[in-house]
């Protein structure tokens, strides 16, 4: 949310100087790209709880806690951008976007028709 607010923050005033508006631009795209930390535990998290389903016949299946350390290992890439300016790990890098962009798109499609699935088969989540 922050990343956005500061691009709406540096488009609000168009007449603004461009090494003011390249600033806050910067600013809104470093932690937008390369705060990863969050979406690694998120994606290592998961797969602790999916990997650990007690049940015979999980709510989840077992190959995509595995799927997401994967998807956490793809995103790792993107934490780099603060150290490049330009090649593959630089901010529109393969590396640091291309591979992440397509990595979580993957992954977020993935998510939703697994859930998709497991909530048409009747599962119940028990706690």
């Amino acid at each position: 949310m922050l990343p956005l607010m500061i691009w709406q923050a540096a488009a609000f005033r168009p007449e603004r100087d461009p090494a003011t508006t390249q600033t806050l631009n910067d600013l809104a795209w470093l932690p937008f790209l390369g705060l990863t930390t969050t979406v690694i535990i998120q994606n290592v998290v998961l797969a602790a709880v999916v990997l650990r389903d007690p049940r015979q016949r999980p709510l989840l299946p077992r190959w995509y806690g595995y799927t997401n350390l994967w998807v956490a290992l793809g995103i790792v890439p993107a934490g780099f951008i603060v150290f490049f300016k330009t090649g593959p790990l630089a901010w529109d890098g393969l590396l640091a976007w291309w591979l992440p962009v397509a990595v979580f798109f993957f992954w977020i499609i993935l998510t939703a028709v697994l859930l998709h699935r497991s909530a048409r088969a009747g599962q119940n989540v028990q706690v």
